[in-house]
């Protein structure tokens, strides 16, 4: 790293209810000194009381599935395939494809970074994404992983001049992968 930091990537293992015989992990060891503290002086809950170590434990694994997404471009066309085909849904990714407020972020998320994903059942990918149901199953019943689904970004298919001043923010091009709205810049898409 720059600077001479090391990288920092600590475990995101967070549990509200540790027992005094279990060593607290790093994040634990943060969280209740200084999260549990901010939150309890500053964001009170209206019951006094309240226990906020739930709460750091969801937000610790939302930020491991976030890293998840951070890591991979292509997870998230392979959870919205199986939304699309359960039965057909990696199992590592089945508690994602279920979280509706999970699967939301990423899709905004992913807009905002990249510029979104044409989503089914929108005719313009019903086709792509049954050619690749055929092609999965296919590929399964022959004992091979199959490949990712890739659907095509929603940005790529709209007017990218920018909009006259009063229509919103526009389309301006604001670079992004690789620059400019060409595909997914060296992702393996055009």
């Amino acid at each position: 790293m720059a600077n001479g930091q090391q990288e920092w990537n600590p475990s995101l293992v967070y549990r509200p209810r540790r027992t005094e015989n279990q060593e607290p992990t790093m994040l634990e060891r943060y969280g209740e000194r200084n999260i549990l503290s901010f939150l309890r002086t500053y964001m009170p809950h209206q019951r006094p009381g309240h226990e906020f170590g739930p709460t750091v434990e969801a937000a610790a694994r939302v930020a491991e599935k976030l890293a998840l997404f951070d890591e991979n471009e292509l997870l998230l066309d392979q959870v919205i395939f199986g939304i699309a085909y359960p039965e057909l849904c990696h199992a590592g990714l089945r508690d994602i494809a279920q979280d509706r407020e999970l699967t939301t972020l990423l899709l905004v998320r992913h807009f905002k970074k990249f510029g979104g994903l044409v989503l089914p059942p929108l005719g313009e990918v019903r086709d792509l994404q049954k050619a690749h149901e055929r092609v999965v199953r296919a590929g399964l019943a022959a004992g091979r992983v199959p490949s990712p689904m890739v659907y095509p970004i929603w940005r790529d298919r709209q007017n990218t001049a920018p909009s006259s001043r009063g229509t919103g923010r526009g389309n301006a091009n604001r670079g992004g992968r690789g620059g400019g709205f060409a595909g997914r810049g060296g992702f393996g898409r055009g």
